[in-house]
């Protein structure tokens, strides 16, 4: 395995630890600047307690909180395992569909998640 692919899914699982132990520490001034200013919530919000639920296994919770992060969360170490696995197939996409497209799909999903949000409110 790759030096980089090992950084990566350390920051995934030192992620994943933090939720767990996030409420279990006190600190002074946590929350959302931007929910905090309009009362509406960002699309990061409720990040923190969707891995939080999912370290708990549960997955109801967590697409509740932040459905981004949460299939975010389960999709990342699958995708750098697989680039991993078959390097030719991350340019094979990128040849294909191109990073105008990707990052097209990228905001449109940032743009629904929020949407989900706020209708939700759970945040």
């Amino acid at each position: 395995m790759k030096t980089s692919t090992r950084i990566v899914l350390a920051c995934w699982a030192a992620g994943l630890v933090y939720a767990i132990l996030r409420h279990q520490l006190v600190i002074p001034f946590w929350g959302c600047p931007f929910k905090d200013l309009t009362g509406i919530p960002c699309p990061a919000c409720g990040g923190t307690r969707a891995l939080a639920a999912m370290a708990r296994l549960d997955m109801k919770e967590a697409l509740l909180c932040n459905p981004l992060v949460t299939l975010a969360w389960l999709l990342v170490p699958a995708v750098i395992i697989a680039l991993e696995k078959n390097p030719k197939w991350g340019e094979m996409t990128m040849a294909r569909v191109g990073l105008p497209a990707i990052l097209a799909v990228a905001a449109a999903a940032v743009l629904i998640n929020w949407i989900l949000l706020v209708m939700l409110r759970h945040v």
